[in-house]
């Protein structure tokens, strides 16, 4: 009884103590959901690009949760996948389960302004270590969560959610230097385990390397010896580990089973940075994707935006705080960060040997590594706004404005002139009134606002004014004004243009195949290119399907069924696009893989049949001799109809596009122009075995892409799918042969590689009527079995139906990714599963009536989540006790 005495009165003396710091606190997380209230309370659905696969996750997240299951399996992307396994779900991720629970239209947009909020009240407790001064933290945390690292994240909202918790993990990690007390080790572990749980361990991984160095910096400048930074070090590995376990195990497995746990140089280098990004500190969106000035090929090219005002301050401290051992520290770190991310682009050595380092090689968008080079920036810029609290530096940072202000305008000048004598587009970009007039204005703005301090700052209501005008002035910079127009997507008032859930979700198609549908049904989609996809109902889209309740089988996910890839020629990890319609040259494996309906874009258009490719993201960055290069396509392809696809982009008059027949004969395409990126070019031919580009003289093509397709007319070539549906625009096509989700082969042969044969003779496999299994799996070949299958009952993570086999045995199959953590019982008797064309599952049933079930429940969980569990519990009990003694 005395000691919750003692507890309660040193909690009230705590909450007392800090009265201004929970003020502060609960108005930095206010703050956001006002700013962002129109786009949370407003019927609009504000993702786009990769935005819609994440407002999916968390769509098919509250769907399981409410129908009383958990989110093991998800049914709907590809033949299935781990839904736990995948961690871009964020399955153990608390504030996934906390949004969970409001409504569909409100949560995904209350859980992106939740994490500028914690971004907000995070980022306060690093400044408050870093300052003292709260007025200052308040400062520092806007500066922070309204930079272009944190606001614009809403289409890759996982990388947001691992960067809000870097202050939080910095703050704890201070204290531990500081007060030497374990509790805020356990804190940290927490911390980092949140952020690994978050969904993007790549941006986890980068942020572990850069606490660990920072750990040891922090050792050396408190004197700690080696062995308390090792030791240190160990425990809080240690921790980490076991609280992620959870996630980690059935990570692994995905990992395993997709072939992801090892890549290419070639893929692992694909979307490098490029040095030139360090123009974006002036100004946002000089190079990248998106309708930039410069280049394309950047993921994330705003990532070094931060805004006017933390640009001005990481200048002042590179002028006035030089000798400052962490400015040094941080700025060390920060080109560390920027040469990681640009190396496979400038430092091709550099980028080799990070290749080949453990974990890391793993990776690829090396990218994304600029977000540690932009937050010591952060940092640094944040010590300098403390340096000019504290000795009242003012006219040193108008100093610095100035100067800032008087080299964007020599630049733009300059460039201007520049521009009527040559093409450049580096130059192009300086002269680009509309990027620079508003860094100008800004500056301008800057200026005068830092001028009024000098002068009247002593005035404690000019003072307040230009606090207010200070938080006005971020938020107006990066959210508002200073965003290329051709980019605008992240603006608010764009934002507020943005199409309601119907208009994004729903479609005439998406309707038509609701009505004709039940649950589960598959269905595949032919596009050409990205740009048709993206420019077509998003309700289509790969992923875009949990809210009709129906499963596309290509997918854009990380983690794929490696033999789906094998099928569709693909492997970068993702089938989007017209990837797997190759099938269509098979209605087999259609009705193995259970497709009911085939849709198409464009009646106009065959349906592609993807059987080789010529370049894939290769750019051919210089300038090529008018004689032209030949992309030789590996070996021939002999059809009657074929297609090209290219994402190109040309300079001047660009390029002529020609096919080369096996014959010599030369058919010319088209013409490749700067007006234009997206093509695609139909011919006639026996046979087609390279394509040409030729150049004209100084002219300049870049290609991101290059496809070649075999196609088919299904109405004329293929009676196997009966067309439904067509509006001029769509069309639908239903299969009626699909076999269902539970099935009986005919025949089940012994072969020993399946997956070699199967890949070899797809064409030619009658995949819904012969099974293909390991000869070593002991089952005995099966021949003209016979059986039904009826009342099939199906959940998310179960299949239950009942069998009747007329012969001594047969093949069952459940046209699901064969994958561990599978469980087959047989009127409730466990059996083996096998796994049938190295894609699905299947079982062996003997003669007469039976109860199967398909149960996914994986090991990995079980024994991963008693680890976690028994660590949480074990961590928080330690945390307990060392902050009661510490208090006492």
């Amino acid at each position: 009884m005395l000691d919750n005495k003692i507890y309660t009165t040193n909690l009230r003396k705590m909450i007392s103590r800090n009265k201004n710091d929970i003020i502060y606190t609960v108005v930095l997380f206010i703050i956001p959901f006002i700013v962002f209230a129109p786009i949370i309370f407003l019927d609009i659905n504000i993702n786009i690009g990769d935005g819609i696969g994440y407002e999916i996750s968390h769509a098919f997240f509250r769907q399981v949760i409410f129908g009383k299951e958990l989110p093991l399996w998800n049914k709907y992307i590809a033949l299935g996948t781990s839904h736990i396994g995948d961690i871009q779900q964020k399955c153990f991720y608390p504030l996934t389960w906390i949004c969970a629970l409001l409504p569909q239209r409100f949560s995904f947009k209350f859980f992106y302004v939740l994490h500028i909020s914690l971004a907000n009240c995070f980022m306060y407790c690093l400044c408050k270590d870093l300052m003292c001064n709260a007025i200052v933290s308040v400062f520092g945390a806007f500066l922070f969560s309204f930079s272009n690292l944190v606001v614009i994240r809403y289409e890759h909202i996982n990388i947001l959610c691992c960067i809000i918790w870097i202050p939080l993990i910095l703050h704890f990690l201070l204290e531990f230097y500081r007060k030497d007390k374990l509790y805020y080790l356990i804190s940290m572990a927490f911390a980092m385990g949140l952020q690994f749980m978050a969904g993007f361990p790549q941006i986890s991984f980068y942020s572990d390397m850069f606490i660990f160095v920072f750990m040891l910096y922090l050792n050396i400048k408190y004197k700690k010896t080696m062995r308390y930074y090792c030791s240190s070090a160990i425990k809080l590995g240690l921790m980490y580990i076991i609280i992620c376990l959870v996630q980690i195990l059935p990570l692994y497995e995905i990992m395993k089973y997709s072939g992801r746990d090892s890549i290419t140089y070639e893929y692992f280098s694909d979307g490098a940075a490029n040095l030139l990004l360090i123009l974006d500190m002036l100004a946002p969106k000089a190079t990248g994707d998106f309708g930039s000035l410069i280049s394309g090929g950047h993921e994330f090219p705003t990532d070094t935006y931060l805004g006017i005002i933390p640009l001005s301050l990481i200048m002042y401290a590179l002028a006035y705080m030089r000798k400052n051992r962490d400015i040094i520290f941080l700025l060390i770190y920060s080109a560390f960060a920027l040469i990681f991310a640009c190396a496979c682009s400038n430092f091709t050595i550099i980028g080799k040997i990070i290749y080949h380092l453990p974990l890391i090689g793993s990776f690829r968008t090396t990218t994304r590594m600029l977000i540690f080079f932009v937050v010591p920036l952060m940092i640094i810029a944040i010590l300098a706004l403390k340096d000019i609290f504290l000795n009242d530096s003012w006219e040193k940072l108008l100093q610095i404005v100035i100067r800032l202000l008087f080299v964007t305008i020599v630049l733009h000048v300059i460039s201007k002139v520049w521009s009527s004598f040559t093409d450049s587009k580096i130059i192009d970009y300086y002269s680009d009134n509309n990027v620079w007039i508003k860094s100008m204005f800004l500056l301008l703005i800057l200026a005068i606002g830092l001028f009024i301090k000098t002068k009247f700052g002593k005035n404690r209501q000019i003072g307040i004014l230009l606090a207010i005008l200070v938080v006005a002035f971020q938020v107006i910079d990066v959210y508002v004004i200073n965003i290329d127009e051709s980019t605008c997507m992240w603006r608010v008032p764009y934002l507020l243009k943005a199409r309601t859930y119907e208009e994004t979700f729903e479609s005439d198609v998406n309707e038509m195949l609701k009505k004709s549908a039940n649950s589960g049904t598959r269905y595949l989609v032919d596009f050409y290119t990205w740009d048709e996809l993206a420019k077509t109902s998003w309700a289509l889209r790969p992923n875009g399907n949990v809210l009709s309740s129906l499963a596309m089988v290509q997918s854009y996910i990380t983690f794929n069924n490696p033999m789906l890839l094998k099928i569709a020629n693909t492997d970068y990890g993702m089938m989007m696009n017209s990837d797997l319609l190759m099938a269509s040259s098979n209605p087999s494996l259609i009705r193995l893989l259970n497709i009911e309906y085939l849709v198409k874009k464009d009646n106009q258009k065959p349906l592609g049949r993807y059987e080789n490719k010529g370049v894939v993201y290769e750019e051919y960055m210089g300038r090529r001799p008018s004689d032209g290069e030949t992309i030789s396509l590996g070996e021939s392809i002999s059809g009657s109809y074929f297609s090209i696809s290219i994402d190109a982009v040309g300079e001047n008059d660009g390029c002529i596009i020609k096919v080369v027949t096996d014959d010599g004969r030369e058919t010319v395409l088209g013409k490749i122009t700067p007006d234009e990126r997206y093509y695609n070019f139909t011919f006639c031919s026996r046979s087609v075995s390279n394509v040409e580009l030729v150049f004209e003289d100084g002219n300049n093509v870049i290609i991101n892409g290059l496809r070649v397709e075999k196609n088919i007319i299904l109405d004329k070539e293929n009676t196997d799918y009966k067309k439904v549906y067509d509006d001029g625009d769509y069309s639908i096509y239903k299969n009626d042969g699909a076999v269902g989700h539970v099935f009986v082969f005919d025949n089940a042969y012994l072969i020993d590689n399946p997956k070699d044969y199967v890949i070899n003779n797809k064409e030619s496999i009658r995949f819904d009527k012969d099974a293909y299994v390991e000869s070593d799996s002991g089952i005995g070949e099966i021949r003209n079995a016979k059986g039904k299958v009826s009342n099939i009952l199906e959940t998310n993570n179960n299949v239950v139906a009942q069998i009747e086999i007329e012969t001594e045995k047969a093949m069952i199959a459940l046209s699901e990714s064969y994958y561990p953590g599978w469980k087959a019982y047989i009127d409730g008797k466990r059996t083996n599963i096998y796994c049938v064309d190295n894609l699905i599952q299947g079982i062996v049933v003997p003669k007469g009536d039976h109860v199967i079930e398909f149960r996914y429940s994986p090991d990995s969980l079980k024994v991963g989540g008693l680890v976690s569990c028994i660590g949480c519990f074990g961590f928080i009990a330690i945390y307990i006790t060392q902050k009661r003694r510490n208090q006492e």
